[in-house]
């Protein structure tokens, strides 16, 4: 109970994300009352591939968790059949600015409420493979001693940032609805058991332009 309230507390009115056109990983950091929030920002100044070719020599799913084993009870890698089967590392304790660079590894992002999975790719590397998922998909967590957990993809989100003076603000590409940064949190990064997959969406020559969310709850 003392964790989510500290949790809201740091979504209180003041976590932002923007600036557009940045060369390097970064993230945009709010503080309110001595806290911090990290909110990612995937942009290397790559561009989308949303037609990414199917990987030869797929693995299955058995053959995958055998080669991301390395003993810890943490999340290893992520598997989707026929389409994607990486590694995944976690940030460094308190380094919420962490994304690896590495075309063939995806990062947990560790500020979430502890039922929540978050996981980041940039656009041009293992997250390209984001954007040919769809609702209906099942997805697969490994941890490292070799226990898988299911998940089925129950939305898509697609939204375009629109920068303003002192933050910025989200719209739903298939909905028109605006949200704020808070609420954006919230929906991906708490509540309920879910994995949340997040990239970024170029587009004008903005690597910044948008953001994708994949939103997928356990399947039982």
């Amino acid at each position: 109970m003392r964790r989510s309230v500290v949790y809201i507390l740091l979504l209180t009115g003041l976590l932002w994300m923007g600036a557009a056109g940045l060369s390097h990983p970064q993230t945009v950091s709010a503080d309110s009352g001595g806290f911090q929030v990290f909110l990612p920002l995937l942009t290397n100044g790559g561009t989308n591939n949303s037609n990414s070719e199917q990987e030869v020599g797929f693995p299955t799913l058995t053959q995958f968790a055998d080669t991301v084993k390395n003993g810890a009870n943490q999340i290893a890698g992520l598997y989707v059949e026929k389409l994607l089967a990486k590694p995944v590392v976690q940030q460094p304790q308190g380094n919420y600015e962490y994304i690896s660079n590495d075309p063939d590894t995806i990062t947990q992002f560790m500020l979430t409420t502890p039922e929540v999975v978050g996981l980041l790719a940039h656009n041009h590397l293992a997250g390209k493979f984001f954007f040919e998922i769809q609702p209906g998909a099942r997805l697969f967590l490994v941890n490292g001693v070799g226990e898988v957990t299911e998940f089925e993809v129950v939305e898509v989100h697609s939204y375009q940032v629109l920068k303003s003076v002192g933050g910025s603000k989200y719209q739903d590409l298939s909905t028109a609805e605006i949200i704020d940064t808070g609420q954006l949190f919230a929906k991906f990064y708490m509540g309920d058991a879910h994995l949340t997959l997040q990239t970024c969406i170029s587009k004008d020559g903005d690597p910044s332009w948008g953001r994708l969310f994949i939103y997928a709850v356990p399947v039982n």
